[in-house]
C-alpha cells in the first residue's frame, strides 16, 4: 500500500468505530498519531491515556478486530486513489486549516482537484438560494470574481442558483474555487452541474466531500455540508435567501464557528422579493453586516485581520463577531413547503424534533458546554447514526425520568 494512504486509512478506520465521536477520535490521534502506535500499545497504556470509557471502545470495537478493520480501510483508500480521488486526513498538512478549528471537523475529506487550493486559509463562502433571481446571480458572480482575483478561494456548494453563479464567477476570473458536496464524488448533484464540477476540478479548484465513493447521501448530508462551507471559510456571504431557506444553516454554523457574516445590500428593484427576506432580516438584527461594491477593498483588510484571530484562537467564539448577543443558534431542519406542517427544529445531532410552541420559550436553552457533553455521550453510545434508535433511547430516558409523556389538552 502506498505510504501516502497509510494515515488516511488509519483515520478512516477510527472514524468507522461505533461510538467514537469527533472529539474522542481527535483524542485518540493526539496520543496515538499513527496506526502502529495504537496497534502496538499495551492495553494499560491505552487505558492510561484515554480513560476508562474511551479505552474500552477502542480496545473492544477496534483493536479486537484490528487487522480486519485496518485492512478494510486500506482497501477503501486504495479504491479512491485508483479513481483519482485523494483522501485527506485531518492530520494531513493539506487539510483545510480553518476547518480543523470547528468542534466537529470531518476526520477524512475526499478530494478531486488541487490539494494546494484545499490548504489555503484565504477563503470566503459565497452562498444562497437555489431559487435565485437573475440579478442575484449576477451579484454573486461579481463578488466571486472580485475576491477571486484578489487571491481568495471561493467556497460554495455547487447547488443551483447562487452557488452555481459563485463558482462560475470564480472560474471565469481564473480564480480558485472549492465545491463542497453533500454527496459522494461519484454522485455529483445536481446533474446539470457535472460539467461545471469537472471544470472546477481541472482548473486548479477542488471538489470535496466527507462521503466516500459509493456512499448514498442522506437527509442530513447537506446540512452537514453547510458546516464544512462555514468551517473552511474566513467569512460567509449569503447573497439571497428566504428567512427559512437552507442557506440559513450555513449562517448559523458561521455564527457558531465565529466566522464573519456579510450580506450584499439588497438591490432596490428587488428588495421586496422573498429571496431577500432572509438577507434583510440578517442585516436588520445585526447578525450580518451590509456591504456594497465600494466596500470590497475594506473587506480585504477585515478578512486578513480575522484570519490572524482565528489561527491564533482569538476569533473562536460562539457567535459571529458582528452579531448582537442572543441565545446559541440551533441548526434547523430544511423547512417543508406546506405552511400547516408542524414546527420543527434540527437538533445538533441531526434529527428533526417536534417543538412544543407553548414551552419552548419558557425552558432555558442548554449551554454550549452542556450541548457538547450531550453530543459526546450520544456519539459514544452509537446513537448518532440511527434516528430510530436515538428516538427510542430518548423515549426510554424520558419515561424513566418523568413517567409516561402527557398528552396536551385540546383547546375548547
Amino acid at each position: 500500500m502506498s505510504p501516502e494512504l497509510t494515515q488516511p486509512a488509519y483515520v478512516f478506520a477510527l472514524s468507522r468505530v461505533e461510538g467514537l465521536g469527533p472529539k474522542s477520535l481527535l483524542r485518540v490521534l493526539k496520543f496515538f498519531p499513527g496506526p502502529d502506535s495504537l496497534a502496538e500499545a499495551p492495553s494499560e497504556v491505552i487505558h492510561d491515556k484515554l480513560g476508562e470509557e474511551l479505552s474500552r471502545i477502542v480496545l473492544l470495537r477496534l483493536l479486537g478486530h484490528w487487522e480486519q478493520a485496518y485492512s478494510s480501510a486500506q482497501e477503501v483508500m486504495s479504491r479512491h486513489f485508483e479513481k483519482k480521488v485523494v483522501p485527506v486526513a485531518i492530520t494531513d498538512s493539506k487539510y483545510p486549516p480553518l476547518l480543523k478549528l470547528i468542534p466537529d471537523p470531518p476526520p477524512i475529506l475526499f478530494v478531486r482537484g488541487n490539494l494546494e487550493t484545499l490548504s489555503m486559509a484565504d477563503t470566503i463562502a459565497v452562498v444562497g438560494t437555489r431559487d435565485a433571481t437573475e440579478l442575484g446571480k449576477a451579484v454573486a458572480g461579481r463578488i466571486a470574481k472580485y475576491f477571486g482575483k484578489s487571491g481568495y478561494v471561493i467556497v460554495s456548494g455547487l447547488a443551483k442558483g447562487i452557488d452555481t453563479a459563485a463558482h462560475k464567477g470564480a472560474v471565469e476570473a481564473e480564480a480558485r474555487t472549492v465545491a463542497v458536496l453533500g454527496t459522494a464524488l461519484d454522485q455529483i448533484y445536481p446533474a446539470e452541474n457535472r460539467d461545471l464540477a469537472e471544470r472546477i476540478a481541472n482548473d486548479s479548484g477542488a471538489l470535496i466531500t466527507e462521503l466516500p465513493l459509493g456512499r448514498k447521501s442522506f437527509r442530513n448530508a447537506f446540512v452537514q455540508r453547510d458546516r464544512i462551507q462555514s468551517g473552511m471559510s474566513l467569512a460567509v456571504m449569503p447573497v439571497q435567501t428566504d428567512i427559512t431557506g437552507g442557506t440559513m444553516h450555513t449562517v448559523r454554523f458561521a455564527e457558531q464557528h465565529g466566522r464573519l457574516l456579510f450580506c450584499p445590500k439588497p438591490l432596490a428593484s428587488e428588495q421586496g422579493q422573498r429571496q431577500y427576506a432572509g438577507i434583510s432580516e440578517l442585516i436588520r438584527t445585526g447578525r450580518a453586516r451590509e456591504f456594497q461594491a465600494e466596500d470590497y477593498e475594506s473587506l480585504l483588510t477585515l478578512f486578513q485581520d480575522h484570519k490572524r484571530k482565528l489561527l491564533s484562537g482569538e476569533g473562536l467564539v460562539a457567535k459571529a463577531p458582528v452579531a448582537e448577543e442572543r441565545p446559541e443558534p440551533k441548526v434547523e431542519a430544511p423547512p417543508k413547503e406546506r405552511k400547516e406542517a408542524p414546527s420543527k427544529r434540527q437538533s445538533a445531532l441531526g434529527f428533526a424534533e417536534d417543538v412544543d410552541e407553548t414551552i419552548k420559550d419558557a425552558v432555558p436553552p442548554l449551554t454550549e458546554e452542556e450541548i457538547k457533553k450531550l453530543m459526546e455521550a450520544v456519539r459514544e453510545l452509537g446513537l448518532h447514526e440511527n434516528a430510530k434508535r436515538f428516538n427510542d433511547a430518548v423515549a426510554q430516558a424520558r419515561k424513566r425520568l418523568f413517567g409516561r409523556k402527557r398528552t396536551k389538552a385540546k383547546s375548547p
